[in-house]
């Protein structure tokens, strides 16, 4: 399987506040027969405390030789916390982290979710979210939620007024190109949108990331030379918005509703890919703006939709117990619990299963945030996962930044990127 492969509103639901720990004793295991799990997830205490009490309840009801250490981490100290432990004698079981982090983890790790469980345990998630866990044919973790695939926008009156029809929108990157180019060309001060070639862009052209082990950039190549020119061109005729390069080297470069040039202040018509958690701002902080905007599914060349990760439990090779903490992996993440897990949190599930209930399957298409959840559903299983850390993102979006101000070609742009990659990624060997 590809290191990188197949497989809203609000993922970033908190991920900074401060939980507890208390420790575990392998010498009292040994003495009363119990087996103990110290069980991480990332700041979840606070909002979700009762579900997840609820849920270790039932589990050690149902398990009597099992008792659940639940431990909340801040989500800027996970990495460092758990790399700190796995030294230590007092080693976590379940360990929820951001796929991306895998990546980040010293070699050997993590013990293989597919040599604890058996395969049908597995096939209740989506493929593509396993995928997105798979190294070298092994399964590193348990996909848990994730915050959908993203979404298209574009302003009506705008495609009207370029001749343009709102209800014909792109469905590639092409079209989407030519649009905004339409668009630029019917009011100069107007440009078509600030999409840039990003990494998730890349990944719905075909274009892979990283080798099958992850441990090398793959994506310099003749076939994302010639993609990425597409937009450079795009920007130099006012297709892609003229602040969209400036801001990749700003703090907050990932965020589209931060650009000079948006849907919400009209400076332009459209955006390829988009995220649900910009809609609540865009309605509050652009009402002239709102009433205009129409949601349909996000652009890609290959039917595939990219996010940046998916959260995950992970089973340290440290752990006393592996086998009894993959189960508990498995009770969090089944379709049942998934399901009350999304009804209390605004995030999507993993398990294939959980999407049958009427709480997914019953929903209006009065507001334009209803459409969105229901184009978001349709696309789950066509998601795909860059599983990329933010300084690497970072050192990319720097590279191809230079590319589209003419600092250097694309081919320079995309080589540098992938060396800087390549030196950061060999230090987790």
């Amino acid at each position: 399987m590809k290191a990188i492969s197949r497989i809203s509103f609000l993922i970033v639901i908190g991920l900074f506040a401060l939980g507890a720990c208390s420790e575990k004793s392998a010498s009292d295991n040994e003495e009363n027969g119990e087996v103990n799990l110290e069980f991480w997830t990332i700041n979840l205490k606070k909002d979700y405390g009762d579900y997840f009490e609820n849920l270790i309840s039932e589990y050690e009801e149902e398990h009597n030789d099992v008792k659940i250490n639940w431990v909340d981490i801040p989500g800027d100290d996970v990495k460092q916390k758990f790399i700190s432990e796995l030294s230590s004698d007092d080693v976590p079981d379940v360990v929820n982290l951001s796929s991306f982090l895998l990546l980040d983890l010293p070699d050997e790790t993590l013990y293989p979710i597919s040599e604890l469980v058996d395969d049908s345990e597995l096939n209740q998630y989506f493929p593509n979210l396993l995928d997105s866990l798979t190294y070298d044919g092994e399964v590193l973790g348990v996909p848990w939620y994730n915050g959908g695939p993203p979404i298209g926008l574009l302003n009506e009156e705008v495609y009207k007024e370029a001749g343009l029809d709102p209800d014909n929108p792109p469905q590639n990157w092409d079209e989407l190109l030519d649009n905004g180019k339409a668009i630029h060309e019917n009011e100069s001060d107007m440009f078509g949108s600030n999409d840039f070639p990003s990494l998730e862009i890349l990944m719905t052209n075909d274009i892979e990331l990283l080798s099958d082990d992850g441990k090398e950039a793959t994506f310099n190549t003749d076939e994302a030379v010639k993609f990425v020119d597409k937009f450079i061109k795009a920007y130099d005729e006012g297709s892609i918005a003229e602040g969209t390069a400036a801001e990749t080297k700003g703090a907050n470069a990932t965020n589209v509703a931060t650009y000079q040039q948006t849907l919400g202040n009209g400076l332009i018509g459209q955006n390829g890919r988009d995220s649900t958690t910009h809609l609540p701002d865009y309605e509050e902080n652009a009402p002239n703006q709102f009433p205009n905007f129409k949601v349909f599914p996000s652009v890609t060349n290959n039917d595939e939709y990219a996010i940046k990760y998916t959260m995950s439990f992970v089973i340290p090779k440290e752990s006393d117990h592996p086998e009894e903490a993959a189960d508990f992996a498995l009770y969090v993440t089944n379709a049942e619990n998934q399901l009350e897990f999304s009804k209390e949190a605004p995030v999507f599930p993993s398990t294939e299963e959980t999407l049958d209930d009427e709480y997914f399957t019953d929903i209006g298409d009065d507001t334009i945030e209803e459409k969105a959840r229901s184009i978001q559903i349709d696309s789950l299983s066509d998601m795909v996962i860059t599983n990329i850390d933010e300084e690497l993102r970072n050192a990319y979006r720097v590279e191809i930044a230079a590319a589209m101000m003419g600092e250097k070609t694309t081919e320079e742009a995309l080589d540098d990127a992938a060396a800087r990659w390549n030196e950061e990624l060999s230090k987790n060997e």
